[in-house]
C-alpha cells in the first residue's frame, strides 16, 4: 500500500483531485484508491486502510509477528491490529520489539491525530514534507511529487542524495531524491497533533551501550526469534512457496541456519552471484550438502523483455532518485502466494560495515602511503587535513575518525567530483557523527550507529521495501533483538563477527560452520577437526545445479541489467544514452555544484563507466542522471 497524509494548519483546504492521480503515482499499482480529504486533513492510498476501533490504519511491507507472518500482498485478517497495537505502543511509551522484518505504518485516530513510524530499526522510509501550515507524510515520494504539483508547490528533484551516492556509496543521510522532503531519521516516529508535525525518538535506545554480562541472554533470545520467525514463514508459506536467498557469505547461510536448526526444509534456495564467481561455488556445495532444492528467481517480468536502457529506466522509477545501484524487480507484475527471505539487513546487526581497527593511520583512509603521499602532492581536499589532523591528535575517537573515513570512499570517481562538494562532504559527515551523539549514542557504538541510519537504510531497507510492491520479501534479520546483541559487544568483537559466529554455535547445524565462506576464511580461528573438516567439505563438487523451476517459473521474460550482461557489456551499451542525458543537462543544473562536467562527459565518451572497477559506479550515475532528466519509465 502506497499511502500520503497531508495536514493543513490553517485550514485552507487542498486542491488535489483523486481524478488526476494515476497509478504511475503509487508505484505501479492502483488496486482500490481511498481518497478522502476536509479543510484541515487529506488521506490517499492506494487500497482501503484497515479500521480498528476509531482508528484508521495504512501500512506497508513485510513483518513476522511471532507465529505469524504476513504482508501487504499477502496480508492476514488481523494484521491492520498487529500494526496498530505496534503504533500505539511507541505513542505509550513502550519499545514494542515483537515486529520483526522491514514494514512501515500510520494511523489516524478519531481526533485527527496522526502517528506515523517506521520498523524498529528503521530500515523502513517513511518520508516528510513541510512548508508553511502544511505537512505531508507518505511513503511514496512519486505520491508527494504529484500531490505537490496539484498543490502548486512543486518539488524540485534533487541531485544532492545522488551525489552522495556515486562518490561515496554512503552519507546522503536523510536527503531524497526531491528537495525538501527527507527520511524520517531512523529511531524516530511522526507524530502530528494539531497539525503540527513533531519527529519523536522511540521509547529506549537501540544504540545505548549495553551490559556485556547480558550478551548472552541477548544472542540466546535473538537466536530462538530467528527460529520462531523461520517457523512463522515456514506455516504462512507451505509447500516449498518459500525461496530462500543463498550466497557463500555469512549472512544468508544464518538465514538458512534458522530454517535448519527449527526443523523447516520447505523452501528452495535462490543463487545469486556470477555462474562462474566464488560466491556461486560456495552456495553450490551448501545445495549438495544438506540437500537442498534450488529454484529459479522470482522474476515479476512476465513475458517482458526489457532492453538495457528499459532496465535502466525502469529501475530509476522503482528507486525514486533516492537509492541509485540497484536494477531488481523491473517487471510490472505482482507476485502472491509465494515469497523471498533474504539476508540483506545484517549489516552492523552480525559485523560492522565500518571497521575501525585499520582505520586509525593514512594507510586506512587513503589507501597506503604511496596513495596518501600523492594525495598531498595532487593537493585532494581532504589529505592536508587529514595529515594534520592525525599529527595533531585530533584522530583520537570514532567521532573524530569515521568523517576522514567516510569522505575517503569511492576515491576512485572523486576526480569527477567538484572541489567544494568533497570539502563540504567531510563537514556534512562531521556533521552526522554529531548529531548521533547528541542523541546519546557512545562513540564506541557510532559506527554500526551510523551504517543503519545511512547506508543501511538506503542499501538494504529501502530496496526491500521496493521489492515488496511486487512480491512479498522478508527480512527475519531485521531484529532490534539482533541488533541488541551486537551493541553489547565491543569493537573488536563486532569487527570480527563474533555474533554470527555464536549464532552458529546456537543453530547447532553440523558443518553450517565449518563450509567454507566467499571472499576470507571466516571464522579464522578455526583449528583441529574443524579446520580438517572445512578442508573436506571444499572438495565438494561446484559444478552447477539445473534449478527446478517449480513454484517460481520466470515467465519467460527477460531484463538485459548489469546482472544478466555483466557489467562492461552493460556499461556499454548504455554508453551513448548515458551521454545524452548528461550533455542535454544545463550549464545552470543543479548536477554540476557536485560534478565536474567536461571531465565527465569525456569520460563517459571514453567509455571510463565500461570499465570493470567503475561499472557499479556507472550503474548509479546512470540512474541518478534518469531521475534529474525525468526519463524514467513509469509505471
Amino acid at each position: 500500500m502506497k499511502f500520503l497524509i497531508a495536514t493543513d494548519v490553517s485550514g485552507k483546504g487542498f486542491k488535489t483531485q483523486a481524478s488526476a492521480l494515476q497509478s504511475a503515482d503509487f508505484g505501479g499499482f492502483l488496486d482500490d484508491l481511498f481518497f478522502e480529504k476536509s479543510d484541515h486533513l487529506m488521506l490517499i492510498s492506494s487500497r482501503q486502510p484497515g479500521r480498528v476501533a476509531g482508528d484508521r490504519v495504512f501500512w506497508d511491507g513485510a513483518a513476522i509477528d511471532r507465529d505469524i507472518a504476513f504482508s501487504g500482498i499477502d496480508p492476514v485478517v488481523d494484521a491492520p491490529e498487529r500494526v496498530c497495537r505496534y503504533l500505539h505502543g511507541l505513542l505509550d511509551g513502550q519499545a514494542p520489539n515483537n515486529l520483526t522484518g522491514i514494514f512501515g505504518g500510520a494511523l489516524i485516530g478519531a481526533d485527527g491525530s496522526v502517528v506515523a513510524a517506521p520498523d524498529p530499526v528503521s530500515q523502513y522510509a517513511l518520508f516528510y514534507w513541510q512548508a508553511g501550515d502544511r505537512t505531508i507524510v507518505a511513503n511514496c515520494l512519486h505520491l508527494i511529487e504529484a500531490v505537490l504539483r496539484q498543490e502548486g508547490n512543486r518539488a524540485s528533484r534533487d541531485f544532492a542524495s545522488n551525489a552522495y551516492e556515486f562518490a561515496f556509496g554512503a552519507g546522503a543521510w536523510t536527503r531524497t531524491g526531491l528537495a525538501g522532503v527527507h527520511k524520517v531519521p531512523p529511531h524516530h516516529f511522526v507524530l502530528i497533533s494539531g497539525g503540527k508535525l513533531q519527529l519523536n525518538p522511540m521509547p529506549g535506545n537501540l544504540f545505548a551501550p549495553v551490559d556485556q554480562a547480558d550478551y548472552s541472554s541477548l544472542l540466546s533470545a535473538a537466536a530462538g526469534r530467528l527460529k520462531e520467525a523461520a517457523s512463522a514463514l515456514s506455516a504462512r508459506y507451505p509447500g516449498k512457496g518459500l525461496l530462500l536467498d543463498l550466497s557463500g557469505g555469512k549472512d544468508t547461510r544464518l538465514v538458512l541456519g534458522s530454517f535448519l536448526a527449527s526443523g523447516n526444509r520447505q523452501f528452495q534456495v535462490f543463487l545469486g552471484g556470477a555462474p562462474d564467481g566464488e560466491d556461486r561455488k560456495i552456495a553450490t556445495r551448501l545445495v549438495r550438502h544438506f540437500g537442498l532444492t534450488q529454484g529459479e528467481y522470482l522474476s515479476n517480468l512476465g513475458g517482458e523483455k526489457l532492453s538495457p536502457i528499459d532496465t535502466a529506466r525502469r529501475s530509476a522509477y522503482r528507486f525514486e532518485g533516492t537509492s541509485s545501484l540497484f536494477q531488481a524487480v523491473p517487471g510490472r507484475e505482482r507476485l502472491s502466494g509465494v515469497a523471498q527471505v533474504r539476508g540483506g539487513s545484517s549489516e552492523a546487526k552480525t559485523r560492522s560495515f565500518y571497521r575501525l581497527d585499520d582505520a586509525w593511520r593514512p594507510r586506512g583512509l587513503l589507501g597506503g602511503a604511496g596513495g596518501f603521499l600523492s594525495a598531498l602532492a595532487k593537493g585532494k581536499p581532504l589529505a592536508t587535513e587529514r595529515l594534520l589532523a592525525d599529527v595533531t591528535g585530533k584522530l583520537e575517537t570514532p567521532a573524530q575518525v569515521l568523517p576522514f573515513l567516510l569522505s575517503a570512499r569511492g576515491g576512485r570517481v572523486h576526480r569527477f567530483m567538484t572541489r567544494s562538494f568533497l570539502k563540504g562532504a567531510y563537514d556534512s559527515f562531521a556533521g552526522n557523527m554529531a548529531e548521533l551523539s547528541a542523541l546519546g549514542i557512545p562513540d564506541a557504538n557510532l559506527a554500526d550507529a551510523y551504517y543503519i541510519h545511512d547506508r543501511g537504510w538506503r542499501h538494504c531497507g529501502f530496496a526491500t521495501q521496493v521489492m515488496n510492491g511486487f512480491r512479498p520479501v522478508f527480512e527475519p534479520l531485521n531484529d532490534p533483538c539482533l541488533l541488541a546483541a551486537q551493541m553489547s559487544l565491543g569493537t573488536v568483537g563486532r569487527d570480527n563477527a563474533r555474533v554470527a559466529r555464536d549464532l552458529f554455535a546456537a543453530f547447532d547445524v553440523p558443518d553450517l560452520l565449518e563450509m567454507p565462506f566467499e571472499g576470507a576464511d571466516w571464522p579464522g580461528e578455526l583449528s583441529g577437526q574443524l579446520l580438517a573438516r572445512r578442508e573436506e567439505l571444499s572438495r565438494i563438487s561446484s559444478e552447477p545445479i539445473e534449478p527446478d523451476a517449480g513454484l517460481f517459473p520466470d515467465g519467460g521474460g527477460q531484463a538485459d541489467s548489469i546482472y544478466s550482461m555483466g557489467g562492461e557489456a552493460y556499461m556499454k551499451a548504455v554508453q551513448p544514452y548515458m551521454l545524452a542525458l548528461a550533455g542535454d543537462l544545463p550549464i545552470s543544473s543543479s548536477v554540476w555544484d557536485y560534478m565536474q562536467r567536461d571531465r565527465l562527459l569525456e569520460a563517459i565518451e571514453e567509455g571510463t563507466f565500461a570499465q570493470p572497477r567503475f561499472a557499479h559506479d556507472g550503474v548509479r550515475l546512470l540512474h541518478a542522471l534518469i531521475w534529474m532528466q525525468g526519463d524514467e519509465a513509469r509505471g
